[in-house]
């Protein structure tokens, strides 16, 4: 199987070198591929278009509210790391009261030390377990409303960008006219012959895999496109 194989490239490869001596040269020229980006070259061409400019200032409205809400997060996450440790160390954070001088001396002037001693003891007890109560109290409130502000973020998250994506796509369904492509058009065969290529594909076209940079000519066409603009 090996050699009917080995026979059958020998004999291909050698009618391949037939066919090409004779073959002019001019005909054997090699085939260059460029690619552009249509949508990006879209875009370039909407800069000066007001819509396109508050589709552009929508989107940074939309980043800016998004960065505060994560922000608005990241603030209650850290109070609540706070909170956690006060209650988990209370002697840490605990409230002494100052002595009353009621309870430094008895009736008579004789002094109460030891009394007076106790009734702060109790005191101070009291004012760090109502202390410790209001934590736990503003710690579950945190909780139940930093899943809340989560849930929201990620419902404003897909709502605005749902909305964005619907604009964009209003703007160049919009701008894409005969008028437009004739102008963009012209300008991809300019630089696709000044570089000396032979054909041009659409970058977003499913068929392409790969291509290397070298053959993107998307911002040489936008630079020619905004230039016979001006």
């Amino acid at each position: 199987m090996r050699t009917i194989q080995k026979e059958f490239f020998c004999i291909a490869f050698a009618a391949l070198a037939v066919f090409c001596g004779s073959v002019p040269l001019s005909a054997q020229q090699i085939t260059r591929f460029a690619v552009v980006d249509y949508n990006r070259v879209l875009q370039s061409f909407n800069v000066r278009n007001n819509a396109y400019s508050e589709l552009e200032k929508k989107t940074e409205q939309v980043k800016a509210e998004l960065e505060k809400r994560q922000q608005e997060i990241k603030d209650m996450q850290a109070r609540i790391e706070e909170l956690q440790k006060a209650i988990s160390e209370p002697e840490q954070t605990q409230v002494v009261d100052p002595p009353n001088e009621n309870d430094l001396f008895l009736e008579g002037g004789a002094p109460a030390r030891q009394s007076g001693t106790a009734r702060q003891s109790s005191r101070s007890q009291s004012a760090r377990n109502a202390q410790t109560k209001a934590q736990e109290a503003e710690l579950a409130r945190l909780k139940a409303d930093i899943l809340k502000k989560t849930d929201a973020l990620k419902d404003y998250y897909q709502k605005k960008t749902a909305e964005l994506e619907a604009d964009r796509a209003r703007i160049n369904a919009n701008s894409v006219n005969t008028d437009i492509m004739n102008q963009i058009n012209a300008q991809v065969m300019l630089v696709a012959e000044s570089e000396g290529y032979t054909m041009v594909l659409d970058k977003n076209t499913k068929g392409i895999v790969w291509y290397s940079r070298s053959v993107d000519i998307t911002d040489k066409v936008i630079a020619a496109v905004q230039a016979r603009r001006r």
